[in-house]
């Protein structure tokens, strides 16, 4: 999601120095010496920290043309259970998907499969055909777009998280990080 952007926000400041740690966890900024975190949630807890939000991103449900091909394509929210799913670890859907569809809001309890903590491993699960999983829509436009990964149930998604910027203090946002977080917030879709 991020990648994309570097390239204009170095050109535009290219005497500043950028350390970027990419990680599916929520670390802890301070121990980790971070000046800015990038969170996808719902929402964020009450904390010390400051949240900006930046943008919204889609989570939709993902299989490979082989997999849907050898295990049929799912055309209802109930009939997901009775595929392999592989699940996110880091998600707040891991066992329960809720999802919303031309007829409202439907909740199905999972016992995914196999379960990974990083959303690219997931990615790269789907492609091969190991079975249905979410992704958000940075991690499967691209494969989508070339045909390795088919959106499933295409008329629902879950929940739209919202994607916020964190710092540990409204005092600790120097010049550096609010241009950055400048140039993402434009770069973001609202």
């Amino acid at each position: 999601m991020i990648a994309p952007f570097l390239p204009g926000f170095l050109a535009k400041y290219p005497d500043l120095r950028l350390t970027l740690s990419l990680d599916d966890r929520v670390v802890d900024m301070v121990e980790g010496g971070f000046d800015l975190s990038i969170r996808i949630r719902p929402t964020l807890p009450d904390s010390a920290l400051v949240a900006r939000r930046i943008g919204t991103m889609r989570q939709r449900i993902f299989a490979s043309p082989a997999y849907l091909e050898r295990a049929g394509t799912p055309t209802s929210p109930d009939d997901i259970a009775a595929h392999q799913v592989v699940g996110f670890l880091l998600a707040g859907h891991l066992t329960t998907w809720t999802l919303t569809g031309p007829d409202g809001s439907r909740s199905i309890d999972l016992d995914p499969a196999v379960k990974v903590g990083n959303s690219l491993v997931l990615r790269d699960l789907l492609i091969a055909g190991q079975g249905v999983g979410t992704l958000p829509d940075f991690v499967s436009d691209g494969p989508e777009r070339r045909g390795a990964l088919v959106r499933v149930l295409a008329d629902h998604e879950l929940p739209a998280p919202e994607i916020f910027a964190v710092t540990a203090s409204r005092l600790g946002m120097d010049a550096r990080v609010s241009a950055f977080l400048d140039h993402l917030r434009a770069a973001l879709p609202a």
